[in-house]
């Protein structure tokens, strides 16, 4: 059984049984224990702590791959209640694995501009977005390659797979493939009369992508803007922002990208997605079975945020980890009404 508590503002205003029947959750309201209340007040860090030149706005992680491989197998040794999750964090052991080996062996070359991607960045826009962050094109289907294989797709099947995405993007005489070319509607022509879902095909190129952008951006953190981005989409590649989390020395919330891994400083009590910054209209839940997590929603746009607070669960934040070992937050989250608005 899980127990939830929905929170506004600083009231909670209701609380939920959640108990598992027959593989289905389902929710008890009992509106006789129904509280309400003020939570204790947070204590505020020491003031030269909100000194903006000791606390970075952007964040890059160090070696982002051993990272996440480190934490997905220390989770794995543990007990995970969903076996969607467990599952989903084997299979991210493999593919991360992959994807660090490749992030260390590549080198950007002149399918990338460097200079116009600083100067997009020194102006505060995003440098690496769709339309600007191009890679070898030989490289990136060899590395789809080995991404449908770390997800365990069969040979003749990942052969057949990459032979389209080659066809499907101009063949062999285009050197340089663009990541606004790796569309859905491309990725469902390829999955066409294929044994693999299009959402496993497009996990193995959203995998590469990742691999490739990853290096990229880590030398290139000095030079965004060094004033506090003020959206909720990536400063370095224009993504929507993924999970949430807060650091554990100073208790800064920082989002996170889940294709570049950048994270960045943003507004505690602030919708990551549609900017509401009305706290009688933003609250979040938490349950038992995830301490040191908690769901952030906004009830203008009906959206949510995943967050880790990482004093509670001693360790740093491990993107895409995270995620995947908390997906049935998630799914608490869509029963509350609550969604990804984009």
């Amino acid at each position: 059984m899980l127990l939830l508590s929905i929170e506004s503002g600083n009231d909670i205003i209701c609380t939920h049984r959640l108990r598992s029947m027959e593989g289905m959750w389902l929710v008890e309201s009992n509106n006789s224990c129904l509280v309400r209340g003020k939570k204790e007040t947070e204590m505020t860090p020491p003031k030269e702590l909100h000194d903006p030149t000791r606390i970075p706005n952007i964040i890059g992680i160090e070696d982002p791959f051993k990272l996440i491989v480190d934490t997905a197998k220390k989770l794995l040794e543990g007990e995970i209640a969903l076996d969607a999750s467990r599952k989903g964090l084997e299979v991210c052991v493999n593919v991360a694995e992959t994807q660090g080996k490749a992030a260390g062996e590549y080198v950007p070359g002149d399918e990338i501009d460097i200079d116009a991607v600083k100067s997009l960045l020194q102006r505060g826009l995003p440098g690496l977005g769709d339309e600007f962050f191009n890679a070898p094109k030989n490289k990136f289907i060899g590395l789809v390659q080995e991404m449908l294989e770390a997800l365990g797709v069969e040979e003749g099947e990942l052969i057949n797979i990459t032979d389209k995405l080659m066809e499907f993007t101009g063949g062999e005489k285009n050197l340089i493939i663009p990541i606004s070319a790796i569309t859905d509607e491309l990725l469902k022509r390829i999955a066409e009369g294929s044994a693999t879902p299009v959402d496993v095909i497009k996990a193995a190129t959203d995998a590469t992508w990742q691999a490739l952008v990853v290096p990229v951006t880590g030398c290139l953190h000095a030079d965004v803007i060094k004033e506090e981005w003020q959206l909720s989409t990536c400063p370095m590649c224009g993504s929507e922002p993924g999970m949430g989390r807060i650091i554990a020395e100073e208790g800064h919330f920082y989002l996170s990208c889940p294709l570049c891994l950048t994270e960045w400083k943003h507004p505690r009590l602030k919708c990551s997605w549609c900017g509401n910054e009305d706290h009688k209209t933003l609250g979040h839940f938490t349950a038992e079975e995830y301490p040191g997590y908690k769901v952030n929603f906004c009830r203008e746009c009906n959206g949510y945020t995943k967050v880790i607070i990482e004093k509670d669960v001693n360790r740093r934040f491990a993107p895409v980890v995270d995620d995947l070992y908390t997906i049935e937050l998630d799914i608490q989250a869509e029963r509350e009404g609550f969604k990804k608005p984009r």
